[in-house]
Order: C-alpha cells, then structure tokens, then sequence
C-alpha cells in the first residue's frame, strides 16, 4: 500500500511541476504586457520636455503629439490633432474617468463656440499628463487648476481592455480608417522622411484585422519602422504615398501570404521596392512545431523520470 502512495504521489509531482512551470510564465507575462501599466511609466518618462507646435517626438512636443508618442509605444495608434483624437474611443463621464483614458479641452471656456483644441491623458487621483505650452509636459490637478478645469470637455476611453490583446478602440475601426491614422502616425515619427543615417529604412504593413496586436515590439526590431495598415488586403493611395514620401528602402508584409493580393512581392507594386513576406505559412507551421517539440521533451522526460523512480520502488 505504501508503494503505491508513493507512487501515486511522484505521478502528481512529476506532472503537476510539468504544467505550472508554464502557468507561472504565462501569468508573469501578463502581467508585464499590461498596455495602462506601460503607459503611466512611458508617459512619465518625458516630464519637463519642452513644448513644440507641431512637435511629435521627444525632442518637442505639442499636446496631441505628446499622446500619439506614447500611445504608439504601447501599439495603438491615435490620430494626430486632439479634435480627431476626441473621435477616438467611446466617451466616459468625468466620475467614470480611469488611467488612460484622453481628456479633451475648449480653447476659451465659452460654451458657445465649442472647439476642441487640447488632450491630456487622465492618470488617477483627478490628475493629467499633458504637453502645455507654458510648462512642456507635466502634471496638472484638474479640479485644482481653475484654467484647465473651466475648459473641460469631455474623455474618452481607447484602451477598452486592459492588456496587449486587449481591446481597443482601433478594433472598431474599418480598413480606411485604419490605413488613414497609420499614415498620420507615420509623418508624426518621421516629419522630413527617413534619413540617411537610419539604419534600414524599412516600412511594415500589416493587415486591418491585426490591429489588435501590438505592433511596438515589430517596429523596433526593424529599427522604429512605421507600421501602416492595408485595406482588405489591398495598399491605399494614402500608405503608398507615404512609403514614397518615407523615402523607404524594403518593404515588411507582416501577415501570412492570403492576407495579401497575389504579387505584392513583385517588383513595381512600390515602385521598385521587393517587398518581403515576414511570417507566411510555412514559417508559422515551424513555430509551432518546434513549441509542441519543446512540450513533447517536457512530457517525455517527466515520464522517463516518472517511470524510473516507479521501478526504484517496486524493486525495494
């Protein structure tokens, strides 16, 4: 009887460390892909950056630049004047407001001629981050503040589920819309086009129904590469004319090949570039074989050690 206990109790240790060594990974990740989590921590980042009309990047900012930057570091991509950003997202009431969402604000507190010329991101604790044109990005107590708190308007929400797979308000988007912001982040993180120090000049495009995904981690492997939306499969006049504007020098389809007209990979499609396929089907077949080759080596050891420690014990 007490073989058997003890066998029974290798059984659920072999296997029971087999499955929450993946759990305990996967509950880590989670947590650390939190899209709000990164946002308070990026936006902070740029404190005391000076303001700049018609700024998009850390060397300068204005106000909807400022929130394009960091929300684009989290992989959603907002349009680029805060009167399109208020079209952004589903509105929430000022008691309702959480970390994340957009406030948007009038130009002279009269009620009569409304105009929204002004967005900062809500952190919590009736506070906001903004780029003011006084102060460059900072900090501001709403309700403390006589002149923000008499030009409020009104918020919306864009991270609608916390997380990367979470959804946002670029899931509601349909393909045009999608390729048309795309193209707005683009010129927001190169105004002049790429330079000739950039190290690849590439450009993505991914398909409208990836927009869920966080494209952060892909644009910086091809070195802070735009990433620009396709419609139904097919590349607008907007993307191609800012591929052409770019000055890009490769082209990255991120997708698998359906995702894609037949010859986007022949040369002319934009105008002489080659462009590439980054993941087509048989690439992904591998990876997933070579997860399922790595569990099968978990299960096959855990058994092995399983089996080895049963024949100990029978033997005594």
């Amino acid at each position: 009887m007490r073989k058997i206990t003890s066998i029974a109790l290798l059984f659920v240790v072999a296997f029971t460390g087999l499955f929450t060594q993946n759990s305990a990974v996967s509950a880590a990740e989670g947590q650390e892909s939190n899209q709000v989590d990164e946002l308070m921590d990026i936006s902070r980042d740029f404190l005391g950056i000076e303001y700049e009309w018609g700024g998009t990047t850390p060397e300068g900012f204005d106000c909807s630049g400022y929130l394009q930057y960091i929300y684009r570091e989290v992989g959603v991509y907002l349009p680029r004047v805060a009167r399109n950003q208020a079209k952004a997202g589903i509105p929430v009431s000022r008691d309702d407001l959480q970390p994340g969402d957009i406030l948007y604000f009038e130009r002279t507190g009269h009620r009569d001629n409304v105009k929204i010329t002004h967005s900062g991101m809500y952190i919590g604790n009736d506070e906001f981050i903004h780029a003011a044109r006084s102060e460059g990005v900072t900090i501001t107590n709403l309700p403390e503040s006589d002149y923000w708190n008499s030009r409020y308007l009104g918020a919306t929400r864009v991270i609608i589920d916390e997380g990367t797979t979470g959804q946002t308000f670029m899931d509601r988007l349909d393909g045009r819309e999608l390729a048309r912001i795309s193209a707005e982040v683009s010129r927001g993180m190169y105004p002049e086009g790429f330079t000739e120090e950039h190290p690849s000049k590439t450009v993505i495009l991914m398909p409208a129904k990836a927009a869920h995904f966080s494209t952060k981690a892909l644009s910086d492997k091809y070195d802070e590469a735009p990433v620009l939306f396709t419609e139904r499969g097919q590349v607008s006049g907007s993307v191609l004319a800012e591929i052409d504007r770019l000055g890009a020098e490769r082209v990255i389809l991120a997708g698998n090949e359906r995702d894609f007209p037949a010859g986007m990979t022949e040369e002319g499609i934009f105008d002489g570039l080659t462009a590439e396929i980054l993941a087509d089907p048989a690439t992904a077949a591998a990876d997933v074989a070579e997860e399922s080759e790595g569990l099968f080596a978990r299960v096959k050891n855990a058994l092995f050690s399983f089996s080895a420690s049963v024949q100990s014990l029978l033997k005594v």
